[in-house]
């Protein structure tokens, strides 16, 4: 497990300047939901990939206090081409005091054709996670 760990680790390091990073298992660990208050309170975005599907994903973010229950979640409708995603991103920019929970393809679609107006827009919305982000495309997602 050390050894894999390591690897992960120097995987995750190359060319990368890290501000923070925190791992949550499927369990919810000790402290997490402690731990994302505090980031939250400290004015620090917490984004959150996972591979898990929406309904599981949601109930994470509402169980870890990622948000709470009573914080309006925009579902980004699936995109697969420039102009949906464009569309998309108009739309979520009115719900854009929201928090946002997008799929995995559609966030790569967003990334490709407008990767700084889905950033811009990302960093207006209070939280966001991407679902069905399958782990061979985690690192190519993370901004």
């Amino acid at each position: 497990r050390a050894r894999q760990m390591r690897q992960v680790q120097i995987t995750l390091e190359g060319d990368m300047q890290l501000l923070c990073v925190t791992g949550v298992e499927d369990k919810l660990q000790d402290n997490v939901r402690t731990s994302l208050e505090l980031l939250a309170n400290a004015g620090i975005k917490v984004w959150m990939l996972t591979g898990d599907k929406l309904e599981t994903a949601t109930n994470i973010a509402i169980s870890s206090r990622l948000v709470s229950r009573m914080t309006p979640i925009y579902q980004f409708k699936p995109v697969k081409t420039r102009t949906e995603a464009h569309n998309e991103l108009n739309n979520f920019r009115k719900h854009n005091e929201n928090a946002l929970v997008i799929l995995g393809d559609s966030l790569e679609t967003c990334l490709e054709h407008y990767e700084q107006e889905f950033v811009d827009l990302s960093m207006i919305a209070p939280r966001w996670w991407c679902v069905g982000a399958a782990r061979r495309r985690r690192r190519p997602l993370s901004i």
